[in-house]
């Protein structure tokens, strides 16, 4: 164990650490006094402290004067101004004010496309059920939680009556696995007529 004592080549404050074990070799410290990085290096020749400041402060210069003379001398320089205060403050308005109508457009679709469609007549909607081989019979229709009736009109094929709107609808059949989607009925022309083309 060897107690070390050096002056700071900054400030020339006098500092000291204590080494355990192998006391020769080098050593980065801080001054106490003023922060400054220092190397301390001890060797059988004596103690010599460096400052890592100058050469920080040497390698910065360095790369500034390098940089300066890496721009080309026509190059316009940045002239850098205050912001005027009531222009960012007039934009942070603008994007708040943005930001609001953004999510209140969202709210009025979310309540457009989830709203019941009292006013409209119910829409006869096909649903066709079918595995790899077969069609299948005897299916459960469950629209929003609720059996409903539904005609089976062959191949498969099952006519239910719904009015317009967002529902799930739950399809259940013998020895199948149970399918559930979410769909949305949009509103129909009530006096929709098929043009006979001859």
């Amino acid at each position: 164990m060897a107690k070390i004592e050096f002056n700071c080549p900054e400030c020339e404050k006098t500092n000291n650490f204590v080494l355990l074990g192998n006391d020769k070799g080098i050593f980065e410290r801080k001054c106490k006094a003023c922060n400054a990085k220092l190397e301390v290096e001890n060797s059988p020749d004596g103690l010599q402290v460096k400052s890592l400041q100058k050469i920080i402060k040497r390698n910065y210069e360095q790369f500034k004067e390098e940089r300066n003379n890496n721009i080309p001398s026509d190059y316009k320089k940045y002239d850098f101004k205050e912001p005027n205060k009531k222009t960012a403050k007039f934009i942070a308005i603008l994007i708040l004010t943005s930001s609001l109508m953004g999510l209140f457009t969202g709210y009025i679709l979310l309540d457009f496309f989830d709203r019941d469609y009292e006013e409209f007549e119910s829409i006869e909607i096909e649903i066709v059920a079918k595995n790899n081989t077969s069609d299948l019979a005897n299916i459960k229709i469950i629209l929003d939680g609720k059996e409903i009736n539904s005609t089976y009109a062959g191949n498969g094929t099952y006519n239910i009556m719904a009015k317009p709107g967002k529902y799930t609808i739950e399809i259940t059949a013998p020895d199948h696995k149970k399918v559930i989607m979410d769909v949305f009925l949009p509103p129909q022309d009530s006096n929709l007529t098929l043009i006979d083309v001859k």
